[in-house]
């Protein structure tokens, strides 16, 4: 994992905001919580565990993906938070808005956001796959950074 290369481990992560479920945009996320519930499992101290925000489903989404892989890990581990995501939320200082827009896969429309972030009266506008559509203007409208995956 690219973590690494900057010294940097999953228990360092706080909070993770995934914009689809596409594979493209979550496939480093069941190694990375795989890496999560073995250091817990074989640490017999506390540690803490990152917030986990995206779409609605995102904790049955984790779920399937555990069956999938035979590894049965996500179910009665309760540690990392699973949250949907709503309109406007916070965490810690920093507010959240979340923006629905439009990506379009094959013929599917996937549940896309791009997302907000506002602090200190700077603002972060992040968006994954998505055509020019509302939520991606309403996102990155006035934002001191826009990042378009």
């Amino acid at each position: 994992m690219r973590l690494s290369q900057i010294g940097l481990t999953p228990l360092d992560i706080d909070y993770v905001f995934i914009t689809h479920f596409h594979a493209d945009h979550t496939g480093d996320l069941y190694p990375f919580f795989m890496n999560l519930r073995l250091s817990d499992f074989f640490k017999n101290k506390p540690t803490k565990f990152p917030t986990v925000f995206g779409p609605i489903g995102i904790n049955k989404f984790m779920v399937k993906l555990s069956k999938n892989f035979e590894l049965l890990c996500f179910e009665t581990w309760t540690k990392v938070k699973f949250n949907d995501y709503k309109n406007t939320f916070n965490v810690d200082e920093i507010n959240v808005k979340t923006y629905k827009v439009k990506h379009n896969a094959f013929g599917v429309l996937a549940k896309s956001y791009s997302l907000r972030f506002e602090i200190d009266g700077k603002t972060i506008a992040f968006s994954g796959d998505s055509i020019n559509c509302p939520g991606v203007v309403n996102a990155c409208k006035n934002a001191d950074l826009f990042i378009c995956d």
